[in-house]
């Protein structure tokens, strides 16, 4: 997943180094678990999404409405996931 990571945000992941982006999949991976993604794609999107982000997606007040969506019980979670990312296309 580092790889992958580091290939598709090659910037970010310059600037922070390589421990700290172990470091960032570890706690996007933890993340991901508290919202009940656990099927290995979808653990592979929230962390694509997580340095998307720019590592904002826990903190930032503009992204609440993601952490909402995300914690959202009455929704599987591939189903939470596509309404994170068909939001973010339309804007």
């Amino acid at each position: 997943l580092q790889v992958d990571i580091t290939a598709a945000y090659d910037r970010l992941c310059a600037s922070l180094g390589p421990t700290e982006v172990r470091r960032q999949i570890e706690l996007a991976l933890v993340a991901a678990q508290t919202y009940g993604i656990d099927v290995e794609r979808q653990v592979a999107e929230y962390v694509a999404l997580h340095f998307e982000l720019e590592l904002q997606i826990e903190t930032s007040p503009q992204y609440t409405w993601i952490r909402e969506t995300l914690a959202d019980p009455s929704q599987q979670a591939q189903n939470r996931l596509d309404a994170v990312f068909e939001r973010l296309d339309a804007d």
